[in-house]
């Protein structure tokens, strides 16, 4: 019995052992994402005195290798179809589109980017510089269309804007409210002639905020951006199961940044703040921020290892391809971010800049040092950027046995990220 004990509690020791050993490979992360895209353009342009009108056709083929631990290859398909018409005068112009295409509805995607079926009105009156924008649109859960679930019953988002700036004190402020509703679909039991479906939740969000850029004063400008986001999904399933089974967000985004330009270089100074879930069990409760779809452009962006990893981090993976997921998740803890830099540009196509970041975010409390290159004419471009990152998880981990505890290490990362493409 003794040594039967014995060869149990040896056996116990070289399973954890095991456990461990691979769990720490798995967090030796040899991991890259690459992505090759074409999407020509075709189309028919009419312009009389103040009439205008364009159909424009661009295909959108993906081709996309994943390598983490295992490769992944993923091709995908989708499109701009969009039908263009308007009148332009001297004092206003009246534009219309409708088809399906690529919108951004916020300068830095945070809230979202991505292919959409819609319409749009925009107004300009040019002696004031004032513009209005309406749309309507319907979204799937996937980034491209051919990735589609086709059982799924697409969002709607609608909304508008309205902007004024290009003056000396204002470039830039602009003002937006946007609905997104998710559809309510009832779960299908399955036959011999149709696949069963589960039950959705469904909700309705209001996303509203603004983004503001000032013009130079003694080499000094300043951009600001905040992006609110409140409303409900509903997870009963039907009349008698909705009793207290809605999940409430009330969440923000804001994020701000001050530029010194001089002659041989511009130097900025910045953070921005997501808010976060303050319980750590899910309940009725979920405040932490989340767009429809991301695609990071601003305060680092695709750049910045810390800060693209901590929005699209998600039950504790980190290296996620590139991509969100299919609806807003707000059961997160959200960051906030401090960065410093400087930018050097030469002929107006040369761009090299260097940024000191600080974070804390689900990741941990890091550091990061990120120096970027980039070329961009009237043909082609190409952005490089080397980043090294150094996290401290600030938790405990499990050591042998359930019981023991320890710190868990810090992490080091370093990231290549190069995007680069033609124009014909």
């Amino acid at each position: 019995n003794r040594n039967g004990t014995l060869r149990n509690f040896r056996r116990r020791i070289r399973n954890r052992n095991t456990r461990i050993f691979r769990r720490v490979e798995r967090e030796k992360a040899d991991v890259s994402f690459s992505r090759a895209i074409l999407s020509p353009e075709a189309g028919y342009v009419r312009k009389r005195e103040h009439l205008y009108y364009q159909i424009l056709i661009s295909p959108f083929l993906s081709y996309e290798e994943n390598v983490n631990g295992t490769r992944t290859i993923s091709k995908g398909a989708d499109g701009e179809l969009l039908g263009i018409g308007g009148w332009d005068s001297a004092f206003w112009k009246l534009g219309l589109e409708a088809g399906r295409g690529y919108q951004r509805l916020d300068r830095n995607g945070f809230l979202f980017a991505g292919f959409l079926n819609y319409g749009e009105v925009s107004f300009l009156w040019k002696p004031l510089g004032l513009s209005f924008s309406g749309i309507a649109a319907q979204t799937n859960g996937s980034v491209l269309y051919t990735e589609r679930d086709r059982n799924e019953s697409p969002a709607r988002i609608s909304g508008g804007s309205i902007r004024f700036g290009d003056g000396p004190i204002i470039q830039n402020f602009r003002i937006f409210y946007y609905l997104y509703a998710e559809s309510r679909q009832e779960a299908v039991k399955g036959d011999l002639f149709r696949e069963s479906q589960p039950f959705r939740p469904y909700g309705r969000y209001a996303y509203y905020g603004f983004e503001f850029s000032s013009g130079s004063f003694e080499g000094f400008r300043f951009d600001s951006d905040a992006i609110a986001v409140s409303g409900s999904r509903e997870y009963g399933t039907d009349a008698f199961r909705s009793y207290q089974t809605s999940r409430s967000t009330s969440a923000g985004f804001a994020g701000g940044r001050i530029v010194w330009e001089r002659e041989e270089a511009s130097y900025f100074l910045g953070g921005l703040f997501f808010s976060k879930d303050e319980e750590l069990r899910t309940d009725r409760n979920s405040d932490g921020y989340s767009g429809i779809r991301t695609d990071l452009r601003g305060y680092g962006g695709k750049t910045s290892f810390l800060l693209s990893q901590s929005l699209l981090l998600q039950e504790g993976t980190v290296f996620p391809p590139d991509g969100t997921s299919k609806r807003p998740d707000f059961e997160n803890k959200g960051m906030g971010l401090v960065q410093a830099g400087a930018r050097k540009t030469w002929d107006s196509r040369w761009t090299l800049q260097g940024i000191l970041l600080s974070s804390s975010s689900p990741l941990g409390r890091g550091w990061e040092a990120v120096a970027v290159g980039g070329y961009e004419s009237e043909y082609s471009y190409i952005l490089m950027s080397l980043s090294y990152a150094k996290v401290d998880p600030q938790k405990q981990e499990r050591f042998l046995f359930e019981e023991w505890r320890k710190k868990a290490e810090d992490k080091e990362y370093a990231r290549i990220y190069l995007s680069a493409g033609a124009y014909f």
